[in-house]
């Protein structure tokens, strides 16, 4: 009997693991729309959508994370039709571009106030740096605001699928040539940064410390980790080419929607992907959503909705552990001011990786302690040292095997 109950007890731990490792999806209700053009959450789980409702487009809420939606009635909004653009800033504060300008709402969508604006806008992007707002406007017109959408000034050109990264950096998409572009200048000037991406198309980026992540049709996922100016693929695990979107989930997971493989899983910034498609009926995914809770909901091409029955911020990558030591070379290299180091331990072991200049003083620690077996990623952030030659060196010390330590080293090159 004791044996029949402790192996019981393992088969539900057994269980409730791979259910924490594998979320499972379920159908969301959908509102009275035909097509979902845009869904966004605020900070306390209340989301928004606009859609269409008898052949007009209208904005719908829900409190319950989807399992009932109402239809925001409010006259300022309905006296000006909404266009395809809704976005949640860092305040809370809920904006829906009109044709004649932008309606904001701060008390989750209970009232809102209407703000004219020079010319008709489409909402781009809020800037985590400094809370600034982006619009789209006419003639190819990007516009700016510093005050919650009271005012609208022309800040430059406008670029497609634009998102701001944790310095207030833009980051975009050129829907005519399909190449990547970067503005220090709110927008006056744009460079091409398309290094290591070729011809791929775009599909969208998405900001992540000081990585940037681009979503494409043809080349799955790429990486960068110089501020978006040179990409590298990173599709280990992505069975699908067309990857259509990219979002970080609270607790560090990303995920990744993709057009015939339904939703992968990251818990390493990208270096390995899984598949989390259980229960999920339709794996063309054109948009997600992270909720502030760790759930995600998923916008099929159909506009239905789907969302994860848990949250997905404790999910870990099944990968099995690495054959041999190895110390990559960083990438980029030469690099200015970051560059990522990948390295794998197939044992486990207590591990050290550090930066030495040419004279061999130590100027960084980026890892020191235990590890189990796995592959690792560390990025090393050079902004205070000076340009030259450095070294990468990884030391292991082994708990088995018995061969005690292992040394390894790369160079690097700190172009300034």
């Amino acid at each position: 009997m004791k044996i029949f109950a402790s192996t019981l007890a393992l088969c539900l731990l057994l269980v409730l693991g791979l259910e924490a490792q594998s979320p499972t999806w379920s159908a969301m209700a959908s509102p009275d729309t035909v097509f979902v053009s845009d869904l966004s959450v605020t900070s306390t789980g209340t989301l928004f959508c606009l859609g269409y409702y008898n052949g007009s487009k209208h904005l719908f809420s829900s409190t319950n994370l989807g399992d009932t939606w109402s239809r925001v009635t409010n006259d300022s909004l309905i006296d000006h039709q909404p266009s395809n653009s809704l976005l949640v800033d860092n305040d809370d504060i809920v904006y829906v571009g009109i044709s004649e300008g932008v309606s904001r709402s701060t008390d989750n969508g209970v009232t809102w106030s209407y703000t004219a604006a020079s010319a008709s806008l489409t909402l781009a992007c809020v800037t985590s740096a400094r809370g600034e707002l982006y619009a789209y406007g006419p003639i190819g017109m990007l516009y700016r605001t510093q005050d919650s959408a009271r005012t609208w000034t022309v800040s430059g050109t406008s670029q497609s699928h634009l998102v701001a990264d944790s310095a207030g950096v833009l980051h975009a998409v050129n829907d005519g040539d399909g190449a990547v572009y970067r503005s220090t200048n709110n927008g006056a000037t744009w460079v091409q940064t398309n290094f290591g991406l070729g011809g791929t198309l775009v599909h969208g980026l998405t900001p992540h410390g000081s990585r940037m992540y681009a979503s494409t049709s043809g080349g799955g996922v790429f990486r960068s980790t110089n501020g978006g100016i040179s990409w590298l693929p990173t599709n280990a695990g992505v069975a699908v080419s067309d990857v259509r979107d990219i979002v970080l989930v609270p607790g560090g997971v990303l995920a990744a929607g993709t057009w015939g493989g339904g939703v992968l899983l990251s818990t390493d910034n990208g270096d390995s992907w899984t598949a989390a498609n259980s229960s999920l009926s339709d794996l063309f995914v054109r948009d997600l959503l992270a909720l502030p809770s760790g759930r995600l909901i998923a916008v099929t091409h159909a506009a239905s909705l789907f969302r994860t029955s848990q949250s997905i911020a404790g999910f870990q990558n099944p990968t099995s552990s690495p054959a041999t030591f190895a110390l990559h070379q960083n990438f980029p290299n030469p690099f200015n001011p970051t560059t990522e180091i990948r390295f794998e331990v197939p044992l486990g072991g207590f591990v050290s990786l550090s930066v030495y200049n040419i004279l061999g003083e130590k100027v960084a620690t980026l890892l020191e302690g235990e590890l189990p077996g796995g592959s690792y990623t560390r990025t090393f952030d050079a902004k205070d040292l000076a340009g030259g030659v450095y070294f990468a060196r990884l030391h292991i010390a082994l708990h088995v095997d018995g061969r005690g330590e292992i040394t390894k080293t790369r160079k690097m090159v700190l172009l300034k």
